[in-house]
Protein backbone atom coordinates (compact mmCIF):
# COMPACT_ATOMS: atom_id res chain seq x y z
CA UNK A 1 0.00 0.00 0.00
CA UNK A 2 1.31 3.46 -0.79
CA UNK A 3 1.79 6.64 1.19
CA UNK A 4 0.44 9.97 -0.01
CA UNK A 5 2.18 13.28 0.66
CA UNK A 6 0.82 16.66 -0.40
CA UNK A 7 3.34 18.49 -2.57
CA UNK A 8 3.46 21.35 -5.07
CA UNK A 9 3.63 19.66 -8.47
CA UNK A 10 5.38 22.63 -10.08
CA UNK A 11 8.45 22.20 -7.86
CA UNK A 12 9.22 18.62 -8.92
CA UNK A 13 10.92 19.00 -12.31
CA UNK A 14 11.28 15.65 -14.02
CA UNK A 15 12.67 17.18 -17.20
CA UNK A 16 14.95 19.95 -16.01
CA UNK A 17 13.51 23.33 -16.86
CA UNK A 18 16.60 24.91 -15.42
CA UNK A 19 19.73 24.57 -17.57
CA UNK A 20 21.98 24.11 -14.55
CA UNK A 21 19.87 21.33 -12.97
CA UNK A 22 21.26 17.93 -13.89
CA UNK A 23 18.88 15.02 -14.58
CA UNK A 24 18.02 13.19 -11.36
CA UNK A 25 18.93 16.10 -9.09
CA UNK A 26 16.26 17.37 -6.73
CA UNK A 27 15.47 21.08 -7.13
CA UNK A 28 16.06 22.88 -3.83
CA UNK A 29 12.57 24.43 -3.90
CA UNK A 30 11.04 20.94 -3.85
CA UNK A 31 12.47 20.39 -0.38
CA UNK A 32 9.99 22.95 0.98
CA UNK A 33 7.28 20.33 0.28
CA UNK A 34 9.00 18.09 2.81
CA UNK A 35 8.75 20.48 5.75
CA UNK A 36 9.25 18.55 8.94
CA UNK A 37 8.31 19.25 12.51
CA UNK A 38 10.24 17.56 15.31
CA UNK A 39 12.07 15.59 12.58
CA UNK A 40 8.78 14.04 11.46
CA UNK A 41 6.96 14.20 8.13
CA UNK A 42 3.18 13.84 7.82
CA UNK A 43 1.77 11.39 5.23
CA UNK A 44 -1.33 9.28 4.68
CA UNK A 45 -1.27 5.50 4.28
CA UNK A 46 -3.88 4.34 1.80
CA UNK A 47 -4.79 1.74 -0.77
CA UNK A 48 -3.94 4.31 -3.44
CA UNK A 49 -7.23 4.06 -5.32
CA UNK A 50 -8.84 7.19 -6.76
CA UNK A 51 -11.57 7.33 -4.13
CA UNK A 52 -9.05 7.26 -1.27
CA UNK A 53 -6.94 9.98 -2.88
CA UNK A 54 -10.06 12.12 -3.31
CA UNK A 55 -10.93 11.66 0.36
CA UNK A 56 -7.43 12.74 1.33
CA UNK A 57 -7.78 15.81 -0.93
CA UNK A 58 -11.02 16.71 0.87
CA UNK A 59 -9.50 16.08 4.30
CA UNK A 60 -6.46 18.24 3.59
CA UNK A 61 -8.63 21.00 2.14
CA UNK A 62 -10.57 21.17 5.42
CA UNK A 63 -7.37 22.48 7.04
CA UNK A 64 -6.86 25.30 4.51
CA UNK A 65 -8.33 28.79 4.01
CA UNK A 66 -8.98 28.37 0.30
CA UNK A 67 -9.76 25.62 -2.19
CA UNK A 68 -6.74 25.07 -4.44
CA UNK A 69 -5.23 22.32 -6.52
CA UNK A 70 -4.49 19.28 -4.44
CA UNK A 71 -1.09 18.13 -5.66
CA UNK A 72 0.29 14.95 -4.20
CA UNK A 73 3.00 12.35 -4.52
CA UNK A 74 2.33 8.65 -4.16
CA UNK A 75 5.23 6.92 -2.43
CA UNK A 76 5.46 3.18 -2.57
CA UNK A 77 5.88 1.31 0.67
CA UNK A 78 8.87 -0.68 -0.58
CA UNK A 79 10.74 2.55 -1.39
CA UNK A 80 10.12 3.87 2.12
CA UNK A 81 11.23 0.53 3.61
CA UNK A 82 14.48 0.69 1.61
CA UNK A 83 15.21 4.12 3.09
CA UNK A 84 14.91 2.64 6.60
CA UNK A 85 12.39 5.31 7.54
CA UNK A 86 10.44 4.58 10.71
CA UNK A 87 6.69 5.00 10.36
CA UNK A 88 4.22 5.50 13.20
CA UNK A 89 0.46 5.81 13.18
CA UNK A 90 -0.83 9.11 14.57
CA UNK A 91 -4.34 10.50 14.19
CA UNK A 92 -4.62 13.22 11.57
CA UNK A 93 -5.91 16.71 12.36
CA UNK A 94 -8.50 17.23 9.64
CA UNK A 95 -12.29 17.46 9.74
CA UNK A 96 -12.52 14.01 8.11
CA UNK A 97 -12.36 11.39 10.87
CA UNK A 98 -12.06 8.38 8.55
CA UNK A 99 -9.06 9.88 6.74
CA UNK A 100 -7.51 10.91 10.07
CA UNK A 101 -7.15 7.20 10.84
CA UNK A 102 -4.97 6.81 7.72
CA UNK A 103 -2.46 9.39 8.95
CA UNK A 104 1.13 8.35 9.56
CA UNK A 105 4.36 10.14 10.40
CA UNK A 106 7.79 9.31 9.08
CA UNK A 107 9.84 9.79 12.25
CA UNK A 108 13.45 10.22 13.35
CA UNK A 109 14.32 11.81 10.03
CA UNK A 110 17.79 13.10 9.35
CA UNK A 111 18.71 15.60 6.69
CA UNK A 112 20.15 12.76 4.62
CA UNK A 113 17.01 10.65 4.91
CA UNK A 114 14.95 13.65 3.82
CA UNK A 115 17.20 14.16 0.79
CA UNK A 116 16.96 10.45 0.00
CA UNK A 117 13.18 10.67 0.29
CA UNK A 118 13.17 13.64 -2.10
CA UNK A 119 15.23 11.56 -4.52
CA UNK A 120 12.68 8.74 -4.32
CA UNK A 121 9.82 11.16 -4.96
CA UNK A 122 11.62 12.58 -7.98
CA UNK A 123 12.64 9.20 -9.39
CA UNK A 124 9.66 6.97 -8.61
CA UNK A 125 6.95 9.03 -6.94
CA UNK A 126 3.74 9.44 -8.86
CA UNK A 127 3.03 13.17 -8.74
CA UNK A 128 -0.55 14.02 -9.62
CA UNK A 129 -3.19 16.72 -9.19
CA UNK A 130 -6.84 17.08 -8.25
CA UNK A 131 -8.17 20.35 -9.72
CA UNK A 132 -9.91 22.94 -7.51
CA UNK A 133 -13.33 22.45 -9.15
CA UNK A 134 -13.15 18.75 -8.42
CA UNK A 135 -11.97 19.40 -4.84
CA UNK A 136 -14.99 21.70 -4.38
CA UNK A 137 -17.36 19.04 -5.73
CA UNK A 138 -15.81 16.35 -3.57
CA UNK A 139 -15.99 18.61 -0.51
CA UNK A 140 -19.67 19.31 -1.22
CA UNK A 141 -20.48 15.60 -1.46
CA UNK A 142 -18.51 14.86 1.71
CA UNK A 143 -20.46 17.49 3.63
CA UNK A 144 -23.83 16.23 2.38
CA UNK A 145 -22.93 12.62 3.21
CA UNK A 146 -21.72 13.56 6.69
CA UNK A 147 -18.15 12.40 6.09
CA UNK A 148 -16.85 15.73 7.36
CA UNK A 149 -18.09 18.05 10.06
CA UNK A 150 -18.70 21.49 8.54
CA UNK A 151 -18.08 23.16 11.90
CA UNK A 152 -14.49 21.86 11.85
CA UNK A 153 -13.72 23.05 8.30
CA UNK A 154 -11.29 25.99 8.26
CA UNK A 155 -12.22 27.32 4.80
CA UNK A 156 -13.07 31.01 4.47
CA UNK A 157 -16.79 31.84 4.27
CA UNK A 158 -16.63 32.63 0.54
CA UNK A 159 -15.09 29.21 -0.11
CA UNK A 160 -17.83 27.52 1.90
CA UNK A 161 -20.33 29.51 -0.18
CA UNK A 162 -18.89 27.91 -3.34
CA UNK A 163 -19.56 24.50 -1.84
CA UNK A 164 -23.09 25.50 -0.87
CA UNK A 165 -23.75 26.76 -4.43
CA UNK A 166 -22.59 23.45 -5.84
CA UNK A 167 -24.89 21.56 -3.46
CA UNK A 168 -27.81 23.83 -4.41
CA UNK A 169 -27.18 23.17 -8.10
CA UNK A 170 -27.08 19.43 -7.48
CA UNK A 171 -30.33 19.60 -5.48
CA UNK A 172 -32.06 21.46 -8.32
CA UNK A 173 -30.82 18.95 -10.90
CA UNK A 174 -31.99 16.01 -8.82
CA UNK A 175 -35.42 17.52 -8.14
CA UNK A 176 -35.97 18.32 -11.84
CA UNK A 177 -35.24 14.75 -12.98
Amino acid sequence: MPYVRQVNKAKWYRDPELPWLQPGQVPADALSDLKTSDNELSVFYTDGNKSSIEQIAVAMTTTKDDIHNFDYAILHEEDIDQLNVRVVSKPGKTAHDAVNSWHRDFIELTGQKLLDLAGVILARGEIQRVLPKQVCQLMARAMVSGQIDRSKVKLKPDELAKIDRYNSQMDRLESSS
